[in-house]
């Protein structure tokens, strides 16, 4: 990769006032596109997703926090204080972009709605992230992925026809509503480029669930059912997953064309193929149990890779079900460049996920052009000060009154065993 090409969003400021996943990995997939993204934190212990993580890689770094985090600087300082509005807002005159998900109203009650700063900079971008919308029934409550996944109808479409509902076993409205918020920020810069104004955005995991899954929604939209769970949910039959012998495959057959010869691929005798059961993929789907008892040993009696190949010769298709050790495995996970390795200056070498967008003249860099980790706390906040004209003598006096903080995992472990120690004395108190 040539580390002295141009990156697409070089020269864009971001300010990322986001936690856990939804805004922290749109900012992520910004930096890595070029922008200087500036990760303000509260000063004594950061964000909650430091410490959200199954393992912790680093004092203040969690596995979680470290996969959405990279190539941004952190600024911890206290927002809540008279000094840390002014330092935010002194960025605020120089920047492109603020992103926050903080529930509706409350960046306004703190100073920093978009009314507030487009009066300082009517060029900014702010992109305002909720869980159900800005407005209406459901504009305050407490969201997060599990429980718009919950919301949107996701989960009454995963698992089996009798078992309990399921969840995507990842974070899926965390994602895909990264994504829109990205796409939503680039597309407010490229008009700011062409009228020279700022604007707001708004996007909810909700709304990013909804527009993931047209064709099942339209379905219901258009017929009035309501598809359950399992294999029989799905559009076509037998299309998705099956048992092979060693492992799950999954199976894509699209059309009654090509019935007679998926039947000859699988063995099935001419008197199956012919069923009026399962002549067409409607009658296929009404009589899916009936189908399913001709499948289920079929499939069971041969490995994947058998029916991989052998689909493959007919010009069907059908896939092994990978775990995560298998993807990294695969030859075209190392060529699409998904697995990235950086150096992060407490944990050492550290692998994440690369970048699914390959811009070929101007492509992006995981970590963005200077190729940054995840931060540790705080540890872009002197020299951002400076950068804004703050002088030694103030950036002491601010650390010395704990509206900053320069110390990074120090002062994390610090803040932490003061409030153990608060808890321990007043367990209510917490």
């Amino acid at each position: 990769m040539d580390n002295a090409a141009p990156l697409p969003l070089d020269g864009i400021t971001v300010l990322d006032f986001s936690q856990g996943e939804f805004g922290p990995y749109c900012a992520m997939m910004l930096a890595d596109m070029g922008a200087d993204v500036i990760k303000i934190e509260r000063p004594d212990i950061g964000e909650g997703w430091r410490f959200g993580g199954i393992n912790s890689i680093a004092a203040g770094v969690s596995n979680m926090f470290a996969a959405i985090n990279r190539g941004k600087r952190s600024l911890a300082v206290d927002i809540t204080s008279d000094e840390g509005r002014d330092v935010v807002y002194r960025l605020v005159r120089e920047a492109d972009v603020v992103l926050h998900n903080m529930r509706p109203g409350v960046m306004e009650r703190i100073g920093f709605g978009y009314e507030q700063l487009s009066e300082l900079n009517p060029r900014i971008v702010m992109c305002s992230e909720s869980a159900y919308g800005e407005t209406g029934p459901h504009a305050q409550r407490a969201g997060q992925d599990l429980l718009t996944q919950a919301f949107s109808g996701i989960i009454a479409l995963q698992g089996y026809e009798g078992d309990a509902p399921r969840a995507v076993g990842t974070p899926i409205a965390d994602g895909v509503g990264a994504i829109t918020a990205a796409w939503g920020i680039v597309l407010a810069l490229f008009v700011r480029e062409r009228t020279g104004v700022g604007q707001e955005i708004t996007t909810n995991l909700f709304d990013a669930l909804l527009a993931l899954s047209p064709m099942d929604f339209c379905d219901y939209l258009m017929t009035g059912n309501v598809e359950k769970g399992g294999r029989g949910w799905y559009p076509q039959m037998p299309y998705g997953p099956w048992q092979a012998r060693d492992r799950a495959v999954v199976v894509n057959l699209q059309g009654d064309m090509a019935w007679p010869k998926f039947c000859q691929v699988m063995g099935i005798d001419d008197a199956v193929r012919d069923d009026p059961r399962f002549a067409t993929n409607m009658a296929r789907r009404a009589n899916r149990k009936a189908l399913e008892a001709v499948l289920d040993p079929a499939f069971a009696s041969k490995d994947a890779a058998y029916w991989q190949g052998a689909f493959e010769a007919e010009g069907l298709r059908c896939d092994p079900v990978y775990d995560y050790r298998d993807v990294e495995a695969d030859p075209q996970t190392t060529v699409n460049q998904m697995i990235v390795e950086q150096e992060h200056p407490e944990y050492g070498k550290l692998r994440t996920v690369g970048m699914a967008i390959k811009l070929k003249k101007t492509p992006g860099r995981p970590g963005g052009p200077r190729e940054l980790a995840a931060p540790t706390l705080g540890e872009h906040t002197r020299v951002i000060l400076e950068d804004l004209g703050y002088d030694d003598g103030e950036i002491a006096d601010f650390e010395r009154r704990g509206l900053i903080n320069t110390r990074g995992a120090v002062a994390i472990q610090e803040a932490m065993a003061k409030m153990l120690q608060q808890r321990s004395a007043n367990p209510r108190a917490l």
